[in-house]
């Protein structure tokens, strides 16, 4: 009975462990000379911003310095993101031609580390638009689910991270760590953001990982 028992708990301990939701200690890159195709859609401001309602966006990873760091970059034509690098992955500038800077972070965005279901953290920001003035905005995240996510390029096991920005935005991350990039974001301003309501939304349609 007794072994019976302690059967039936090693069971259940295991089948618990195997359904539990991951913890993701650190950001990840993917290797240098990965390749993604993302399709990005814009309404509202965004499309008045993007110019453009629906695009496809082919991006690759790559390495560069960047005032005097190692950093991190993913390049395509809308620009360059700039991370910071492993394990913090954090945002630190968007830059376009000949280095002018679209916008930039102070300090860097970035997931709080380790990643799990139900963890919350908040942050406060300076974002720089160009040449224009620094936007001061406080910023609250959320780790909602881990869950499957389906794109065009696939079913994904994902952190969705929500995150609420005093700016009036709302940005929400299908996040696969295993991959080191956002499956899936979406992006929605309310009437009161600086730039009006809008909704942006991308999804991954393709990648091929170097190796």
């Amino acid at each position: 009975m007794f072994a019976l028992a302690g059967t039936a708990i090693a069971a259940t301990l295991l089948a618990s462990c195997a359904t539990a939701p991951p913890k993701a200690s650190g950001y990840v890159a993917p290797p240098v000379g990965s390749t993604l195709t993302i399709v990005q859609r814009n309404t509202g401001s965004y499309l008045a911003q993007m110019k453009v309602g629906e695009v496809q966006l082919p991006m690759t990873r790559g390495e560069r310095t960047w005032e005097g760091k190692q950093v991190i970059t993913f390049s395509s034509p809308q620009g360059t993101l700039l991370e910071a690098p492993e394990p913090s992955g954090a945002w630190i500038a968007i830059v376009g031609p000949g280095d002018a800077v679209l916008v930039k972070w102070d300090p860097p965005l970035a997931f709080s580390w380790p990643l799990e279901v139900g963890k919350t953290w908040s942050g406060s920001y300076r974002a720089t638009y160009g040449t224009s003035q620094p936007v001061l905005f406080d910023t609250t995240c959320n780790v909602s689910a881990y869950e499957d996510v389906t794109v065009p390029a696939g079913t994904f096991k994902v952190f969705r991270i929500v995150c609420t920005h005093s700016t009036g935005q709302e940005d929400t991350f299908w996040y696969s760590h295993e991959l080191g990039i956002n499956i899936k974001t979406t992006s929605i301003r309310s009437a009161s953001h600086r730039f009006g309501p809008g909704t942006q939304e991308q999804e991954l349609i393709s990648l091929n990982i170097k190796k």
